[in-house]
């Protein structure tokens, strides 16, 4: 089938052998292989009824893959190996961005904070084309979360220099509680680089204690015990 799929293409036949690799990988238990299958109809036979199914198909498949790997029902090395193979013919499909955030909310959670980092900058750029060539809707502030979970992901895994480069870009809204959450990662960059004086110019419209601790220990090391304390 796998090389009839390849040498007869274009037609109703050739189709059919692509709907029939598909049923067979899913009853081998090789989900993966028959998304790229579907995957397959998808670009080969756009437009058609056949295409339709096989993205209903499709999304059924790669939802489920993702709930299990963000329950934990899969093993990290292979929730991260199927990411890697469905990403490649599914990235742009309305809804995909929400999997692929949740697989890096799990890896976040158990301190893998390189993959999430990327994961979540992927999910972000792409989400961002998806929006440009009218694919997906979506507005700024879904975009500035996600970039905004990247920052948090560099900052807890010590990657500063990446981290002081997102940060130097901004959000792309204007919106007060991002602003925040942005504001207190710029305060932990510059108390982790030692740059107290630039802790104490950053400032939130709704301090968190985590930002005030920032504060106290900019004062404390500048010497100023009496707004240390008085945070």
């Amino acid at each position: 089938l796998e090389q009839a799929s390849r040498d007869w293409t274009g037609d109703a036949w050739g189709v059919a052998v692509l709907k029939q690799l598909a049923d067979t990988n899913l009853q081998l238990g090789d989900g993966l292989g028959a998304l790229k299958v579907l995957s397959n109809i998808m670009s080969r036979y756009p437009d058609t009824p056949d295409a339709q199914l096989a993205r209903q198909q499709a999304r059924s498949l790669w939802t489920d893959f993702y709930a299990r790997g963000a329950a934990g029902k899969l093993s990290l090395s292979d929730f991260l190996t199927g990411h890697r193979r469905i990403s490649e013919g599914y990235r742009f499909e309305p809804g995909f961005d929400l999997q692929t955030e949740a697989l890096a909310g799990r890896f976040m959670s158990l301190g893998a904070t390189m993959v999430a980092a990327d994961e979540y900058r992927e999910t972000h750029d792409f989400l961002l084309v998806a929006r440009d060539l009218g694919l997906v809707e979506t507005d700024d502030r879904r975009l500035d979360m996600l970039r905004l979970k990247q920052a948090d992901a560099l900052y807890r895994g010590g990657q500063l220099d990446e981290l002081a480069y997102i940060l130097a870009e901004g959000l792309r809204g204007e919106e007060a509680d991002l602003q925040d959450r942005l504001n207190l990662l710029r305060a932990g960059l510059h108390a982790e680089r030692g740059e107290a004086a630039d802790v104490v110019d950053t400032e939130v419209a709704e301090p968190t204690l985590h930002y005030l601790r920032l504060r106290a220990a900019a004062h404390f090391g500048r010497g100023d015990w009496e707004e240390a304390k008085r945070l």
